[in-house]
């Protein structure tokens, strides 16, 4: 019987109004704040649990309470208070009022509606994109992986808004362990690498690897079961032990009318393999936004221009089979060859025919991927030699590209190219997406760069990924502090660095929008953005014309930007270091400017081949420094009172 019942006050402070559940080890009660008005969910241990199991208990809860009180997320419910009083433990948290889906789906007796599942599995992956890029306040990145995703762990509330709860066995990625030894998880639920087979395992060995795809195969089988309505039991095994039993075969199976596009991406999140999963949840995520393009009709329609291409070889070559059939068939044998596709696609046209929207060079290029994906120089030819020939990638190319990469990703991954790759997709993304010929660059002046930026996110977090970066601080602006182990991977140290630097500024926008969203404060995007944008000015001369000149851009819009500098502003005011903050935008507009005027990168400018696409760019700093300049100095000296001029 526990001490605390309906209308005590804990700690002078919280009136117990309800009982919200119990546990085997406690009971959550529904409290209002007598000083604020507020209602909390408060967590009570069960004094009657004693001796060693009780402190252990305990310590487990205050250890969950201390780890939750360091998250900022409005998914996550918030720690805001821990109170012993010797004899009892409680918990203060943010009460959620909502019902776990488990129990939602168990009274509806039926499945949701896939509408419905896709809208949660992408509330999701935004928290547990959150978690996986959880930075430390020191700045050091620490993977978080939950490890226990089920639909007895996400709250639906009456806004159709889901929430994750129950903390308890996540685990933190320090110190480069592959995991902690614990076998936690629920069974059906977990990824197949928390729990080996033979759950008699004491602990995992120190080569099983936990990260972010571990939560991957959780999210696809608990959208799985929500979309299916089949959820794992409990039978007994052969020998009269307890065993898990998940049928989980294609969704399709259950119901013929659901998406094939959905099947894919639970049947992608759910393989068995780590690497034959989403390597990030940021890829699963854009498949849920996206799932009703990833069917084989639209695939087909992508691909009819390269089908078609490989119908008319097939005919020509048929032709002349009619006459000397060995001869045909060794031709086309031939052409399928990988190094002769390769061989054909260099020489090939980059620009696409009459009534073609593809290249030939493409579509060889692409034949060659089908041919053998393991080879990343083929998707490498692909971007340097195609997408970045003029200067533009461009919607068409980023979705061709995408369904490409996405099909054969696992084949790339072991690849010791794969980490290089990533590095030069993310810096075409960085560089030329969303630039229009003729029209400098994307949205609007100061605008533009800075939101194409965005879009090479996650082929840097693959970078990083891929070569086990660790953060050490960001203390030096010319050469970014972090740590890193690329193991098999081709490529240089300083791509690695700079793909961490790069990854800060194209994070920028999200990390704003974010902090928008949950109505508070964005001051760590502006200050990782503002040292990671000082950084890669300094090592922009390590790259070529036109990577420099799409780095200055941004750098340009940074100084240019009312919303931008003020944020920047606001953090040095924070900080108490205006002052350094002044010198610091002085050097880099000098740097612009001595950037600009010099006659190189005129001449670059300026040459016919660059002056439809690099031009504007170009001109748009140039014609417009003494923007910056009339923003930097409103800002300094009297950022109260100075305008919301906007950038048109």
């Amino acid at each position: 019987m526990t001490p605390t019942s309906i209308g005590a006050v804990i700690d002078d402070k919280y009136e117990i109004v309800g009982e919200v559940g119990r546990g085997g080890m406690s009971i959550v009660w529904l409290a209002r704040d007598v000083r604020l008005e507020k209602m909390w969910a408060v967590k009570e241990v069960k004094p009657n649990v004693g001796g060693e199991h009780g402190r252990l208990l305990r310590q487990a809860i205050v250890d969950e309470a201390n780890f939750m009180k360091r998250l900022d997320h409005p998914a996550i419910p918030r720690v805001v208070d821990i109170i012993d009083t010797g004899a009892e433990l409680y918990v203060v948290m943010d009460y959620v009022n909502g019902r776990p889906l488990s129990r939602v789906l168990a009274q509806r007796g039926r499945p949701f509606s896939q509408e419905e599942v896709v809208r949660w599995g992408i509330q999701l992956c935004d928290v547990l994109e959150y978690l996986h890029g959880f930075t430390t306040p020191e700045g050091e990145r620490h993977q978080i992986v939950y490890r226990d995703l089920k639909p007895a762990n996400v709250m639906l509330r009456d806004d159709n808004q889901v929430r994750l709860i129950d903390f308890g066995v996540s685990w933190e990625r320090t110190g480069g362990a592959n995991n902690d030894g614990k076998v936690v998880g629920t069974p059906g639920y977990a990824a197949p690498e928390q729990i080996p087979a033979g759950s008699d395992v004491a602990c995992l060995p120190s080569d099983v690897v936990i990260d972010g795809r571990t939560d991957v195969y959780a999210l696809g089988a608990t959208l799985y079961s929500l979309v299916s309505g089949h959820v794992p039991k409990v039978v007994k095994g052969a020998h009269g032990t307890n065993a898990v039993s998940f049928d989980m075969r294609p969704i399709r199976a259950w119901d013929p009318t659901l998406s094939e596009g959905l099947e894919h991406v639970l049947e992608k999140a759910t393989r068995r393999e780590p690497t034959e999963r989403y390597q990030t949840i940021a890829e699963m995520r854009y498949d849920l936004e996206h799932y009703e393009r990833l069917t084989c009709a639209y695939r087909a329609a992508q691909e009819a221009k390269v089908a078609g291409f490989r119908r008319r070889l097939v005919a020509s070559l048929g032709c002349v089979a009619c006459g000397v059939a060995c001869l045909g068939l060794s031709a086309l044998a031939q052409m399928t060859n990988y190094e002769s596709l390769m061989q054909e696609a260099s020489i090939a046209s980059v620009e696409p025919a009459d009534g073609h929207s593809v290249s030939m060079a493409e579509q060889l290029y692409a034949r060659a991927i089908e041919a053998d994906p393991s080879r990343a120089e083929s998707f490498e030819a692909l971007i340097s030699k195609v997408y970045e020939q003029d200067g533009v990638f461009d919607e068409g190319e980023e979705e061709r590209w995408n369904s490409l990469f996405r099909r054969y990703e696992h084949f790339l991954r072991p690849s010791a190219g794969y980490a290089r790759l990533c590095f030069d997709a993310g810096v075409c993304y960085l560089c030329f997406y969303g630039v229009v010929e003729g029209g400098g660059g994307g949205a609007s002046l100061g605008q533009g760069a800075l939101v194409s930026a965005g879009k090479a996110r996650s082929w840097f977090e693959r970078v990083e990924a891929a070569c086990n970066v660790r953060s050490a601080g960001e203390e030096a602006v010319s050469t970014p502090a972090v740590s890193f182990d690329k193991g098999a991977q081709d490529i240089d140290d300083a791509d690695v660095r700079a793909a961490h630097v790069y990854l800060q500024i194209a994070e920028f926008n999200d990390l704003k929008q974010r902090a928008a969203r949950e109505g508070r404060a964005a001051g760590e995007a502006y200050r990782s953005f503002w040292n990671a944008l000082r950084q890669a000015v300094c090592t922009s001369s390590l790259y070529i014309e036109g990577v420099r000149l799409r780095l200055y851009q941004i750098a340009f819009e940074a100084l240019a930007a009312d919303d931008v500098l003020d944020g920047v502003y606001r953090v040095a005011l924070e900080d108490g270091c205006v002052d350094e903050l002044r010198g610091e935008t002085q050097g880099l507009l000098e740097a612009i400017e001595e950037f600009v005027g010099s006659e190189e990168m005129k001449r670059f400018a300026e040459a016919p081949s660059n002056r439809d696409v690099y031009g504007p760019m170009y001109r748009q700093m140039a014609d417009n420094l003494d923007l910056a300049r009339k923003n930097i100095a409103r800002t300094f000296e009297n950022p109260v009172a100075r305008t919301d001029k906007r950038l048109t």
